[in-house]
Formats: C-alpha cells, sequence, structure tokens
C-alpha cells in the first residue's frame, strides 16, 4: 500500500501572513516561502501522519502557534513504532498545547492558538484526530464524506434553532490548541475510518471550505485526474473565489494493496450535543416490590414471635459466674491480640508508605525531567525557525528585536470584511476578546 500526496500552504489574495502550517509525513512548509507545495509518494508499510494546523492570534502569534504544533508533530512522531495511534496523536495535541500555553504565558503575553486536524495511517487503517474546524475529508467510492468533527458553536445554535440560523455565520471554536487547563478541558477527537485502494482524502485549513461548497470539492476531486492536477484546482478555485483566508491542502490517494487491518484501538466517541444527553430523571428510581422481597431477612434460628421458642430460652435459667469470666477473660485476650497485630501492621504499613512515596517522588521527577526535555527541544526548534523570518528575530525569553532595514508593526493588523472575519480569522476575535 502507497500513498500518492500534493500538499499546497498558499497565503492568499488578501492576508499579509501564512499563518496556516502543515505536517506531511516528515514534510514541513518552508516559513520563508508564502507559497509551498509539495509532491511524492509514501509506503503504507509504516506509519504516516498528516496533518493541517490553522493558526490564530494575529499578525506572528497564530504563524507561531501552528509551527508548535508542526515542531511537535515531528519530535513525536519521528520516534513512533506503530500501536497507539490515538494515544500518539493526542499526545501531540497535548504536548503542543502546553508549548502554546506556556508561550502565550511567558513570551507573547497575548492570545494564540491553532486548529489541528490529523490522519495516521497504520496496518490498514486510517484514524482520526482533530480539534476546532479544520475539516478532513474521504473520497470513498464517489460519495465525499466528513470523517472530522467540527468543534465549533454551529451545534448550539442548532441545538436552540433547528434550522432556522445562518449557515455561512463563521462560528466560535469550543476546541483547539491553546487552551489554559484552568479555562476548559482539551478533548480531541477520534475515530477510525476503512479505507481501500482509490479512496481520496482531504486535509485543508477553512481557506478552502470557505470559499468552495463540498459538493463542488468532490467534483473537482472526482474529475481533475492526479491529486497534483485536483489540489491545483482547488487552490485555483479558492482563488478565483475571493481567496480571502490562507489556503492549505493535502490531498492524498490510496494506491496498491490495502492490507486488511488487524487491530482496532478503543474509539472516542463523538460528543452529544442533543437535548436528551443534558435532561435529568425527574426523580429518583425506586424499588419494586419484588426487589424489597428478593431477599428474606434472616431470622438467626428463633424469633420473638414464635412463643414456643422464646419459653425455650426462658426456661434455661441463670449461666454459672465463672463460666461468664471465662469467656471474658477469652474475649479480653483476643481483643488484646487484634490491637497487637494492628500495631505491627500500621508500622510496616508506614515504612511501606515511606518508601512508596519515594519512590514514586523519584520517577515523577525524572518524568518531569524528561518532559521537560522534549519540551525545551521543541522550544529550540521552533526559535530556530522563526529567528529572522520576515524581519522579526525572537528569542525564547520572549526579547524581540527588528531585524536590519525591517520595523516591527506597532499593532495587530485588525481588518474586518464582509463575513465578519477579525485578525485574520473570525476564530481570531474569539481569542482576543
Amino acid at each position: 500500500m502507497e500513498i500518492k500526496v500534493y500538499s499546497i500552504c498558499h497565503i492568499g489574495k488578501v492576508r499579509e501572513k501564512n499563518q496556516d502550517n502543515y505536517y506531511c509525513n516528515g514534510i514541513m512548509p518552508d516559513p520563508e516561502s508564502p507559497n509551498f507545495k509539495y509532491g511524492g509518494s509514501f509506503d503504507a508499510s509504516s506509519p504516516l501522519l498528516f496533518g493541517v494546523f490553522d493558526g490564530m492570534g494575529g499578525h506572528l502569534h497564530g504563524e507561531r502557534a501552528s509551527l508548535y504544533a508542526v515542531q511537535t508533530c515531528e519530535a513525536l512522531f519521528s520516534n513512533y513504532k506503530g500501536g497507539n495511534p490515538f494515544g500518539t496523536m493526542n499526545e501531540i495535541c497535548y504536548t503542543a498545547n502546553k508549548l502554546i500555553c506556556d508561550e502565550m504565558e511567558n513570551v507573547v503575553k497575548g492570545r494564540m492558538g491553532t486548529t489541528a486536524s490529523m490522519l495516521l495511517f497504520e496496518q490498514g487503517g486510517m484514524f482520526v484526530c482533530n480539534l476546532g474546524d479544520s475539516p478532513i475529508f474521504l473520497l470513498h467510492r464517489g460519495e465525499l464524506r466528513r470523517v472530522s468533527y467540527e468543534h465549533t458553536e454551529r451545534h448550539n445554535y442548532e441545538q436552540i434553532f433547528g434550522e432556522n440560523y445562518d449557515k455561512k455565520k463563521k462560528f466560535r471554536l469550543t476546541q483547539h490548541l491553546g487552551i489554559f487547563p484552568n479555562e476548559m478541558e482539551l478533548s480531541p477527537y477520534n475515530s477510525r475510518e476503512s479505507i481501500e485502494t482509490g479512496d481520496r482524502f482531504l486535509i485543508c485549513s477553512d481557506g478552502v471550505t470557505d470559499m468552495i461548497s463540498d459538493e463542488e470539492i468532490r467534483s473537482i476531486i472526482l474529475s481533475s485526474g492526479s491529486v497534483e492536477k485536483a489540489a491545483e484546482q482547488l487552490l485555483n478555485t479558492a482563488l478565483d473565489n475571493g481567496g480571502r483566508d490562507n489556503t492549505t491542502i493535502i490531498l492524498g490517494e490510496i494506491t496498491g494493496n490495502v492490507p486488511k487491518a488487524n487491530f482496532i484501538p478503543p474509539v472516542a466517541k463523538q460528543p452529544d450535543y442533543s437535548a436528551a444527553a443534558y435532561e435529568a430523571p425527574t426523580a429518583a428510581p425506586q424499588m419494586s416490590n419484588s426487589d424489597n422481597n428478593a431477599v428474606p431477612a434472616p431470622s438467626y434460628g428463633y424469633s420473638q414471635s414464635n412463643p414456643a421458642i422464646a419459653e425455650n430460652r426462658g426456661s434455661r435459667g441463670r449461666t454459672p459466674l465463672i463460666i461468664i469470666a471465662a469467656v471474658l477473660a477469652a474475649i479480653a485476650l483476643i481483643i488484646g491480640g487484634i490491637l497487637v497485630f494492628r500495631l505491627i501492621g500500621n508500622s510496616n504499613d508506614a515504612a511501606s508508605s515511606t518508601q512508596a512515596t519515594t519512590q514514586s517522588s523519584e520517577k515523577s521527577q525524572s518524568s518531569n525531567s524528561s518532559d521537560n526535555k522534549k519540551y525545551d527541544r521543541i522550544k529550540d526548534d521552533v526559535t530556530k525557525v522563526l529567528d529572522g523570518v520576515d524581519g522579526i528575530i525572537i528569542d525564547i525569553n520572549g526579547e524581540t528585536s527588528p531585524a536590519p532595514e525591517e520595523t516591527i508593526p506597532a499593532t495587530v493588523d485588525n481588518n474586518v470584511e464582509e463575513n465578519g472575519e477579525q485578525y485574520g480569522d473570525q476564530n481570531d476575535e474569539q481569542l482576543i476578546e
């Protein structure tokens, strides 16, 4: 099995910056090129990862966030041998999110973020992971279907208004990279898709879907021949229709013999936004009479309601005092032994607990040290890429200075377009407000 891929990362016709980025199984756009293209074929006998990241947050910041996501893909996927596709993609999301949040808090002193839409191919299966609204499509036997989940407020509008709402509205994101832990729990969407020879997939930014309808996308992919021609046609159509946003495309085709998937990882269910999911029961469940009578109360061999047994108990007379004393002495010995045993046990437990705590602390310190090295390595990679790009030099400590003969804009460009987009994307407005 092989996957033929053609990828494009284009600035569009309106934006001054390209805040999109992508990861094409080790291939990443040149940050100095506003229009980067790559085509190639990948052997799918080993795991393959493709991802699109639509940055948001204004001048440079969105570009920085999407770059962190791409560099995290490279750092974590380069050592992946297979067996846990969802765990690997989710770890990429969690790691990139932490790095972006650290950057917001310690360097840029403002908000930034990025969507994340990834496909991992492994052992004949296609595995999906996404945050945000950058769509992933699968063209299977002529039918085009979205296999990603749209993390936006659209679901809230459908819940409240049904079909009576503006479907062209640019909805705010409900999930993306760049969410602090005290704001919301990061929750990537995961699913598994079956594939066969001839299937095509498309991962893109909303620079495509805002300019081209799903039906047009299907028609172009079906009628344009090779993945290169189809991807170029998608780009040209988006530009002809206005090109109002950065446009990123990864278009792939499954070729060769697709092996039967021999493992199925657990799949996260799609979030349930239906009204039934939020309805509390009107009353606590009541136990039925049959449940009450299912297990009768024990009688312990006698009952006060049985006169014969009660009379028999009274006729035995008083127990001799010596027997009572002996019983009490035996009970005292037993209780004393139990207390001594417990004291010894508690002492051993305390020692074991102290040892376990020490070992756990050592493991935690080792794990934290390993994580910190991983984060530092990715930060260094991002810093090297961004240093000097577009006339701006930024180091990891947040110091910013202009390159020779260049100036840094005093404010973020705040162009408002017909569709209400702000800071280069309606999603940016969400982050900055």
